[in-house]
This record gives structure tokens, sequence and C-alpha cells, in this order.
């Protein structure tokens, strides 16, 4: 399903006619111009124009590529932090916005947290291997959301060590997540 707009240039000569046709597809997903021009002798002369300043800036905001790798980093921080937490390596008033009272409801709270993440990890990694998968998507742009929410948590956050460091991380994981839903839509390769 592609979407064409055709705009004819007047004065030129009578035998030459050129035509603009800039297209977005599906296909190729991606937004290009091309000048074609019918020359004296019929035949169909196709020049490829250089991308706008704005779809080059749209396109190296953050990258296909450069978000499924900050998604693997961020993630792994954050099973191997959580891990460090319920073998109590690290006290578990870092986590849960300062408000666990017990081991056991630690133990409750971090078991559940491993799990989640590790899902998020495996839709995350699914993700990168089925590019066009719809569903995990629509996965992508809900974790999007649990992470701008988690972000918004983090910023109230009774501990000043949350507050400094998984602001930003969830605030990041959050981006990458969008930027992971839309596919590979606008990259270049």
């Amino acid at each position: 399903r592609a979407m064409h707009a055709v705009h004819l240039h007047h004065g030129l000569p009578i035998n030459s006619l050129r035509i603009m046709v800039t297209s977005s597809s599906q296909e190729n997903k991606s937004l290009t111009t091309n000048t074609q021009t019918l020359n004296n002798y019929g035949k169909v002369e196709e020049q490829k124009e250089a991308p706008t300043p704005q779809l080059r800036a749209r396109r190296h905001f953050l990258s296909f590529r450069a978000s499924e790798l900050l998604i693997l980093i961020l993630l792994s921080v954050v099973l191997f932090y959580h891990a460090l937490i319920i073998t109590q390596v690290i006290p578990y008033e870092y986590v849960w916005g300062g408000k666990l009272t017990s081991l056991e409801q630690m133990h409750r709270f971090e078991t559940i947290s491993l799990a989640a993440n590790l899902l998020i990890l495996a839709v995350a990694i699914s993700r990168l291997v089925l590019q066009d998968n719809k569903c995990l998507s629509v996965f992508c742009w809900i974790f999007s959301v649990l992470y701008a929410l988690n972000t918004v948590g983090n910023l109230f956050a009774q501990t000043k060590f949350e507050r400094i460091v998984f602001t930003p991380m969830t605030l990041l994981l959050s981006v990458s997540f969008v930027r992971l839903a839309m596919g590979k839509q606008g990259d270049v390769d």
C-alpha cells in the first residue's frame, strides 16, 4: 500500500516532462523523492534526491539498533541489581520506593520483579528477531508506558539513590521501547 504525490513541473520544453514522485510505502518503510524526466526520445530518466534535513534528523534521533542495545544493557543491569537485592548483597531499602518493611515482603516483590523483567527481556529479544510482528510491537508499546509510569514513581521515591539512578534508567527504557515498537521504519543502515 503506497501513497504517491505527483507534481508536474511547468516551464520545461514541450518535448520534456519532469515528474516528482514522493512515496511512502510499507514495503520499503522509507520516504524518498524521485525525479523522473521524460527526455526527447520518450525514455524515462530517474534521479533520487537526498532526504531533507528534517527526515535525516528524525532517522538519527535513536536508531533501532541503538534502542535494542540500550534495552539489552539496561535490562541486564536491572536483573543483576534485583538479583543482588534478593540475595541480600544490597539492602532492600533501596528498591520499591523504600517502602518495603520485611524480608518476606522483599522476597515476594523481588521474585515478581525478576520474573517480570525476564519476561520483558524475552519480549525485547523476540522483537529483535521478529521485527515485523505486530503482537510484539504492541507489547513494546505497553512496556514503554509501564516504564514511563515507573519513571514518575522513581521521581517520588524515598531514597535518593533510586531517584538519581533509576529515574533516568527507566526513562531511557521507555524511550527505547517506543523506538523498538516502531520497528526499523525510518532507519538508515
